[in-house]
């Protein structure tokens, strides 16, 4: 709701006392970055689905943003690169796999530098736990100076947060840091050590 992709059903969603509702979408748009978890497959270019056309368009720019995302090595392999036509239903349209797409639209989010507020859902929910750590520490690197909002229910990427907030059902069930929840025994803290023990008992090697 804070993308304005949604508008409330009841009460009001503000931004620095603006309701949203009444906001110049196009304002609302140029402050934000989204990293949503359904992502759009844009039948454009790869150049054009991280940039929208805003920003700076040129290669360095539009290379930085892909290797902050792991994209750099997506586009690669791209008999085009930048410039391969990402539609599969036109003749010499290349498609990607789910995880390739999640890359790419993690670079969109990385290009938008200047939006003061980030908002991640599942940003890494196709990725190989690799790829994940490496799309967190960018993200934890972009943070600096700005508001980022993870909607996750993998908790290992919770314990950097500077405030947690925990929800079922639309219900505020609990906030605080990522030890104080734990002292809390919680609903967090169950969540916690059960994902804990799950990757605990994985098979290795």
């Amino acid at each position: 709701m804070a993308g304005g992709l949604y508008t409330p059903t009841t009460g009001t969603v503000t931004w620095d006392d603006v309701d949203l509702a009444a906001a110049d979408p196009d304002q609302v748009w140029s402050r934000l970055a989204l990293l949503p978890q359904d992502i759009a497959r844009w039948q454009v270019s790869a150049r054009e689905n991280i940039t929208l056309g805003q920003g700076d368009g040129s290669d360095p720019a539009v290379m930085d943003a892909a290797r902050a995302s792991g994209a750099d090595d997506v586009i690669a392999r791209l008999p085009d690169g930048l410039d391969t036509n990402l539609a599969p239903s036109q003749w010499g349209g290349r498609d990607l796999s789910g995880g390739q797409w999640q890359r790419l639209a993690g670079a969109r989010a990385f290009h938008r530098k200047e939006a003061p507020l980030l908002i991640c859902d599942e940003p890494t929910s196709s990725l190989d736990p690799r790829a994940e750590e490496a799309v967190y520490d960018r993200i934890r690197a972009l943070s600096e100076g700005r508001t980022v909002v993870l909607i996750t229910h993998r908790l290992g990427s919770t314990r950097a947060a500077d405030r947690i907030i925990v929800l079922d059902g639309g219900r505020l069930l609990e906030e605080g840091t990522h030890e104080q929840l734990l002292e809390a025994e919680g609903e967090y803290a169950e969540l916690w050590r059960t994902q804990a023990r799950t990757y605990a008992d994985q098979p290795h090697g």
